[in-house]
């Protein structure tokens, strides 16, 4: 008997799914002030008062801010 050449429904489904889930979301770092102003990078590397890198969630799937502090 030949198999079939045709990709199995569950195998396209669980690739689907994990591009779901993992979406295409990825962080980058933007410099802010304690107000929250996006402040030039060289601000926080040179330890301005008050300026403090900060990790921007970008695309993906959800709701929320997707900003979170960092030191």
């Amino acid at each position: 008997m030949k198999k079939s050449d045709q990709v199995p429904a569950t195998l396209i489904l669980a690739i689907v799914a994990g591009i779901a889930v993992t979406g295409c979301s990825g962080t980058r770092r933007e410099c802010h002030d304690a107000t929250g102003k996006v402040l030039p990078g060289t601000d926080c590397s040179s330890g301005r008062a008050g300026a403090r890198w900060v990790n921007v969630r970008t695309g993906g799937f959800g709701s929320s801010s997707g900003i979170s502090s960092s030191s």
